[in-house]
């Protein structure tokens, strides 16, 4: 069964690093991408996602928007929701557990590092239930 998942990015560079990642990952899972949290609503309306990553920093509506409406929504509130940041700051981290979020984790332009970040994730039995995955 194809597992799915969803990235909300404007970033044409982390989109093309991101794809590369889950490719990378020889799994089974789909990724669509959308460029804003707009777009992404139309998504779910539609279809739930088993994993969503979200950029914090969009114009307008940004990922911890996003977020608190997947959380408050009876239909998609079991949605893991990763925080996708260019920094995982201690205000971040905060605002993201307040939330609901599964987890933060750091951009670094770098797929293989993101497929080794994206593998932990979807292995996350393994995990606690929040994962702050950060560069060193």
């Amino acid at each position: 069964m194809k597992r799915y998942l969803l990235l909300i990015d404007n970033d044409p560079a982390e989109v093309e690093t991101f794809m590369e990642a889950v490719k990378n990952m020889e799994s089974s899972f789909t990724c669509c991408h959308v460029p804003d949290v707009k777009q992404a609503w139309v998504m779910l309306k539609e279809e739930r996602p088993d994993l969503v990553f979200a950029n914090n920093s969009l114009p307008g509506l940004n990922g911890f928007h996003l977020l608190s409406g997947i959380k408050n929504d009876r239909k998609l509130k079991r949605t893991r929701v990763f925080i996708y940041t260019n920094v995982i700051s201690d205000e971040i981290d905060k605002m993201a557990r307040l939330l609901g979020a599964s987890g933060c984790v750091e951009k670094k332009g770098d797929s293989n590092w993101l497929t080794h970040q994206l593998r932990a994730i979807v292995a996350m039995d393994l995990m606690p239930e929040y994962a702050l995955l950060k560069t060193s």
